[in-house]
């Protein structure tokens, strides 16, 4: 598997698809992911939400207009639906499960973390930067300044084209 890139919430589960295909775990799902063998040569999570059962930790920092309050609520109420606390949730939030420094079986795949200085998820990304750092495993965190969440995907401005150019050279060192 080359390497896992993606958006958000969706950058919560990718990076639980990740630790998953690198440690064992009870979880059913993480467990046939960690049977398989596979293991991403690299992840990509892209402005990520990675502890998605705390959402109002996003408005601790500076206060959030409440359209974007009730997005990041949202998104924390869809992905975790009625999944119950404990253990079997530890993956929606990976960022705390590497934080907490549990062990993993397979080493960790080196992961590029690209996030804008003006996104309300800022802070997952430096979390995740101190977290890999910690633990030993690569991990390049790009902050673009002035970058809103998503700012990646509007390729028409230069910054925008900058970040990709910067995740395909990473790619391009991680995986050949």
């Amino acid at each position: 598997m080359p390497g896992v890139a993606v958006d958000a919430g969706r950058a919560a589960a990718a990076t639980a698809l990740t630790l998953a295909a690198c440690q064992r775990r009870d979880e059913p799902f993480a467990r046939a992911v960690f049977d398989a063998g596979v293991v991403p040569r690299a992840a990509l999570p892209f402005c990520a939400i990675l502890e998605v059962s705390r959402p109002e930790r996003h408005g601790h920092r500076r206060r959030l207009p409440g359209w974007v309050q009730g997005i990041l609520d949202d998104t924390a109420a869809s992905y975790l639906g009625d999944a119950p606390a404990g253990r079997f949730r530890d993956l929606a939030d990976p960022l705390a499960v590497l934080e907490r420094g549990d062990p993993v079986d397979r080493p960790l795949p080196p992961m590029f973390a690209p996030v804008g200085t003006r996104d309300p998820l800022l802070d997952d990304t430096r979390r995740l930067e101190r977290a890999l750092v910690a633990r030993g495993v690569p991990c390049e965190a790009r902050y673009y300044p002035g970058g809103i969440h998503a700012f990646h995907a509007f390729v028409w401005q230069p910054q925008a084209r900058r970040c990709w150019r910067d995740a395909l050279a990473f790619l391009d060192r991680h995986v050949r």
